[in-house]
């Protein structure tokens, strides 16, 4: 798929904001230290583990940093992020997210 600069900072903007949203309404006990600016989302745990989502302009992706699986490039498809192998965002970080924390955040 391909999509134009503005449409794609459109997109992760929304997607992004969506995300910290929705974790910081859900996030009633504290377990999170969650910091979004400038196309950019980190969130970190209480032993110190970071998230950090983020957008890649250049290649039209939306990256994610997970202490648990390394790095992804999630590439727009229909209206949600993608990678080669079929997994999904965020799905994939919120699985690695409630696996760490014991938690169900959710979208």
């Amino acid at each position: 798929m391909t999509i134009n600069e503005s449409a794609f900072h459109d997109r992760c903007g929304e997607d992004i904001a969506r995300l910290q949203d929705a974790l910081e309404a859900q996030d009633t006990q504290g377990l999170l230290d969650i910091d979004g600016q400038d196309g950019m989302l980190s969130v970190k745990l209480e032993d110190g583990r970071t998230f950090v989502i983020s957008r890649h302009t250049a290649a039209r992706e939306l990256w994610l940093s997970s202490p648990v699986s390394g790095g992804h490039h999630f590439r727009p498809v229909g209206d949600g992020w993608v990678l080669p192998n079929g997994q999904t965002f965020p799905r994939l970080f919120l699985d690695e997210l409630n696996h760490l924390t014991g938690q169900a955040f959710h979208a």
